[in-house]
């Protein structure tokens, strides 16, 4: 209201079309500006300028319509606009619930991508902080009995694959997918460090066609299901662990036989359920657990990066 009123006493003094030109050029602003709203007070902004320009450009409307009408006919006239003004709102509404219906899943789509980031990241924290003071501490000890055996070349090597396996971690804090062979080297770097500890006890056979190398998969998707295949087995000379890596269809399946500890270590329950949840993420598709008497088989769809 008191907008409209300093508009119509601007209108005395400027002329009202070139007024209504500047308020359709300002709302035109407001409504670009709306869609980029973050912040409470940027919405208390636009609630203060859509009153301001929407009172003043009724006021400055009826004024010049009053200028150019025939007196004599003044009561058509603005019977008219108010027919078309009530027209117009009911197009709006109309307008405004077609753009919702059809833009409403866009915006819930950014919120979902910035929930699903938040999550990524917090699951990437956890998966770290589990490899860290278990993994870590097992590598200082396998460092140690190298160093006390004096084998310089291996703890030389050891030391390098320890370094690219914790520089590749940190590296790709941020990323969410990575090509199957750079999975692929990195399981390689990770398994020789448990080598160290079980000698000739513990395979890792990869058997993965050319063509599926550059195919796409969650990052760190390997670590958790190799981890895993040595906590919860026994690894002897007698009753050696072969985790076998391959492409079948293009899905990765992960498998290893069962030999259970008798005394498991206690399990955080984060590896498989922290898998399968970034895979629903990132892939938007669903892990597959074979968990059987003899075997155990995690199965993985990878993307193909020539279909998107």
């Amino acid at each position: 209201f008191p907008c409209s009123i300093i508009f119509g006493r601007l209108s005395n003094k400027y002329d009202a079309g070139l007024l209504i030109k500047i308020c359709i050029i300002c709302y035109t602003t407001i409504t670009l500006f709306g869609m980029f709203l973050v912040t409470q007070w940027q919405f208390w902004v636009l609630a203060t300028l859509v009153g301001m320009f929407q009172g003043g450009i009724q006021a400055l409307s009826r004024s010049y319509l009053g200028k150019i009408i025939p007196a004599e006919r003044s009561g058509e006239f603005y019977g008219l606009m108010d027919i078309c003004g009530k027209g117009a709102s009911f197009l709006g509404t109309t307008l405004v619930a077609v753009v919702s219906q059809v833009t409403a899943g866009m915006k819930i789509n950014v919120f979902g991508l910035q929930l699903q980031n938040e999550n990524l990241t917090t699951r990437y924290n956890m998966l770290v902080s589990q490899i860290n003071p278990h993994f870590f501490f097992n590598s200082l000890n396998s460092l140690s009995m190298l160093v006390r055996q004096e084998d310089k070349s291996r703890a030389l090597e050891y030391i390098d694959q320890l370094s690219y396996t914790f520089r590749y971690i940190i590296q790709n804090g941020q990323n969410t997918k990575s090509k199957l062979q750079d999975e692929m080297e990195f399981a390689r770097a990770y398994g020789e460090l448990f080598k160290v500890r079980y000698a000739d006890k513990l395979f890792f056979d990869f058997e993965v066609d050319d063509q599926y190398k550059s195919w796409m998969l969650p990052v760190l998707s390997l670590q958790p299901l190799i981890g895993n295949a040595v906590k919860h087995n026994t690894i002897t000379t007698k009753n050696p662990l072969h985790v076998v890596v391959r492409v079948v269809n293009g899905v990765l399946e992960i498998e290893n036989h069962k030999n259970p500890k008798l005394d498991t270590e206690p399990s955080t329950g984060l590896g498989l359920e922290n898998l399968r949840n970034r895979w629903q993420i990132i892939a938007g598709k669903d892990i597959e657990i074979i968990d059987e008497a003899q075997r155990f088989m995690v199965r993985l769809p990878l993307e193909n990066p020539n279909k998107r």
